[in-house]
């Protein structure tokens, strides 16, 4: 907890006035139990590597706007494409989908690190 940037948020203690509703989210758990997986977990490396660099230069908004761009992940792509391909039962086709995904948000990542670092030089805005 000393390391958080809010020492004094007790996490566990605010986390009991957390009320959990399945019928507002419950259908939604798969589809962004695998979008986090791709755009976090699978990326953490590149998105850690951005992350530092638009820290280095200030957060320039292009970069920022290219981090944060989440598009194929929209609410419309995942309460449709998404969720209907991990539903199909194809497995071959949720593999290619997430690598997809993961290929996506490894690119922008890196896309929005190189920006960050052009800034930094003097070479964009």
């Amino acid at each position: 907890l000393s390391e958080m940037v809010d020492a004094s948020v007790m996490p566990y203690e605010v986390a009991s006035e957390f009320i959990y509703d399945y019928d507002l989210t419950g259908r939604h758990f798969t589809p962004l139990r695998n979008i986090i997986r791709a755009m976090c977990i699978d990326s953490h490396e590149e998105m850690k590597a951005a992350w530092a660099a638009l820290i280095g230069a200030g957060f320039p908004p292009e970069a920022t706007a290219k981090f944060y761009e989440v598009s194929p992940v929209g609410y419309e792509a995942t309460l449709s494409d998404i969720k209907v391909t991990l539903k199909s039962g194809d497995k071959i086709a949720v593999v290619r989908m997430m690598n997809n995904l993961g290929a996506y948000f490894r690119e922008n990542y890196r896309e929005a690190e190189r920006m960050a670092l052009m800034v930094g030089k003097g070479d964009a805005k």
